[in-house]
């Protein structure tokens, strides 16, 4: 059977390369041609080398008080861009194929309305959509008549228990097919995914385990993967990335970063050592000089489970950076979501890491339930205390996490205002004026401890701590006022802070 496997083009403020991995759709494919299936996979966000400018949908006008041109490093997104086809010219391509099934992978579920148009496109083959976005809430995809099958679930299971045939058959009766588990480690599928590539690097992601028992309110991990966790074979991966090596570089070799996108990386130490120890020896196998493979994990470590031994020997096995989750300062709401505080195991790994020249970027969630304006000036100063740049994300929902679940988990609100860019206030705790606030504060302080940036822009930091008042530059290269903006928050943040930074 003729398969046309896809992950569809997708529409934001911005997007980041490790989330259009296709992890998934790769690991899909992997299985039915296990089943003797001819499977084309197309992975259209990275189609083009660029986005394009499109028009912003009229569900996301609440931001249109906040958007500016503006351009320079205080300021908040300008446009609205499609990464990848017009969903006419993916539905050309993909019937261009000769599908017996189009199968549309959908990674998460604010970006349904994507899947959705496209299966409308996709004409009288018949359509399954499946993936994490569709297994949290299936129904909008059942109630869509261009959709034929809805799968809800892990692919390892799915394509285990039913053939394709066993599915087409059902098409005409009750389009949903839920799984009943989750996967096994050994049912798991290892794969290496490029995602981008330039003249001497390209950038890979991988996936070593599933499941998270940590259950975090702002987690959708544990909905899509299950709360007991499950790691691939080193074996199996080494395998992988032996069989990706393999593949022969059209711009000749080319320095790696390979992205390690679990949650839950440092579990077990001896786990992650051996995987590291057999992807080092492939690589060398491979007659590639080991300080040309660097290593990442882009969704972060939790820094409470390092310690400075540790933290040491990750250095020297290839991380070129590292990503901490801190997800909140307030110790109380911290313990609530089965995280801890320990800044100074924190400043510790901070401190190590900035003798060694190493980059390290401290992440936190704005928005979350409890959230005070107080409350998160207290964080932006504390990451800007330490030698770590801050990276904020605007806390957004995904149906069955706590507060949205049921048939209608979003409350009547359009499913793509959940983009993590869209500053929608979600919990309540604060408003979108200061959620657009706190994400040009982080920008700020950030700026602040550039020394190369921070000098080409000493004017415009300076009028700001000074009136207390973010500015920005508008299309002329001046400064202009940033309007709606939250002074509460701007005066709390820069209490005290002064430029150049002092201890």
């Amino acid at each position: 059977m003729r398969v046309v496997l896809v992950q569809p083009s997708l529409e934001d403020f911005y997007t980041t390369p490790h989330r259009l991995s296709a992890l998934g759709a790769f690991c899909v494919k992997s299985l039915l041609e296990n089943q003797g299936h001819h499977v084309t996979l197309l992975n259209y966000p990275l189609v083009a080398k660029k986005p394009r400018p499109v028009k912003r949908p009229s569900w996301a006008n609440h931001l249109e008080p906040f958007l500016l041109e503006e351009r320079g490093p205080v300021s908040y997104f300008t446009g609205w861009y499609r990464w990848g086809l017009d969903t006419e010219e993916e539905a050309r391509d993909i019937l261009s194929h000769g599908p017996d099934l189009v199968l549309i992978s959908l990674f998460a579920h604010a970006y349904s309305e994507e899947v959705l148009t496209l299966a409308r496109a996709c004409g009288k083959i018949p359509v399954a959509v499946g993936g994490a976005g569709v297994s949290v809430h299936p129904e909008p995809f059942v109630r869509e008549p261009a959709v034929d099958l809805v799968l809800a679930g892990e692919g390892e299971v799915l394509f285990r228990e039913y053939s394709l045939d066993d599915l087409l058959s059902r098409i005409g009766g009750d389009k949903l097919i839920r799984t009943s588990r989750y996967c096994t480690a050994d049912e798991m599928v290892p794969v290496i995914s490029e995602t981008t590539g330039g003249r001497t690097h390209r950038q890979a992601a991988t996936l070593l385990s599933r499941g998270c028992p940590r259950g975090c309110r702002f987690c959708s991990n544990s909905l899509t993967q299950g709360t007991s966790l499950r790691r691939l074979a080193p074996e199996r991966i080494a395998r992988a990335f032996r069989n990706y090596l393999a593949v022969p570089d059209p711009r000749g070799p080319r320095r790696l970063t390979l992205d390690l996108e679990d949650d839950n990386l440092l579990f077990s130490r001896d786990y992650l050592r051996d995987v590291l120890d057999r992807l080092s020896a492939e690589w060398q196998r491979a007659g590639r000089d080991s300080q040309d493979l660097f290593l990442t994990a882009e969704n972060g470590l939790d820094y409470e489970l390092l310690d400075g031994a540790f933290l040491e020997e990750l250095a020297d096995r290839g991380f070129r950076q590292f990503n901490f989750s801190l997800a909140t300062a307030d110790p109380g709401r911290l313990e609530q979501e089965n995280r801890f505080f320990a800044p100074e195991k924190w400043r510790s790994h901070l401190a190590y890491l900035k003798e060694k020249g190493i980059p390290a970027i401290t992440y936190f969630i704005c928005g979350l339930k409890g959230d005070t304006r107080e409350g998160i000036a207290r964080t932006l100063q504390l990451i800007h205390r330490e030698p770590t740049q801050m990276g904020i994300s605007l806390f957004y929902p995904v149906p069955g996490l706590e507060g949205f679940s049921g048939s209608d988990p979003y409350g009547g609100v359009h499913p793509g205002l959940s983009r993590g860019s869209m500053a929608y206030p979600w919990s309540g705790a604060l408003d979108t004026s200061a959620l657009v606030t706190a994400f040009r504060l982080a920008r700020l302080l950030n700026l602040m401890k550039n020394e190369r940036e921070a000098v080409l822009h000493e004017d415009l930091i300076l009028t700001i701590l000074r009136e207390k008042r973010l500015y920005t530059y508008g299309r002329d290269k001046k400064k202009i006022p940033v309007p709606m903006q939250d002074g509460d928050l701007v005066s709390l943040t820069l209490e005290g802070l002064t430029y150049p930074q002092t201890r």
